[in-house]
């Protein structure tokens, strides 16, 4: 399997969400970062599933829309 690091930054933001989630509803934040782990073994399995934005990145359609909610709802 390939591994995956996560920068610094990125695994202490994970971390804290994941703590915030738990501190909302015992085992939401253990549910998180399974949800993370499935979706990076998808990745790993289907590397090339989403297309390409550019060369060297690839995205899944849509995927920012879901952003769009949350950004009204903190406003």
């Amino acid at each position: 399997m390939t591994a995956i690091v996560f920068l610094p930054p990125a695994q202490e933001e994970m971390t804290a969400a994941s703590r915030y989630y738990q501190a909302q509803s015992t085992g939401l934040g253990t549910e998180f970062l399974a949800e993370v782990e499935r979706t990076i073994a998808a990745i790993v399995s289907h590397p090339k599933a989403a297309p390409k934005v550019k060369p060297d990145i690839r995205r899944r359609p849509g995927y920012w829309q879901g952003r769009l909610g949350s950004s009204k709802q903190s406003q």
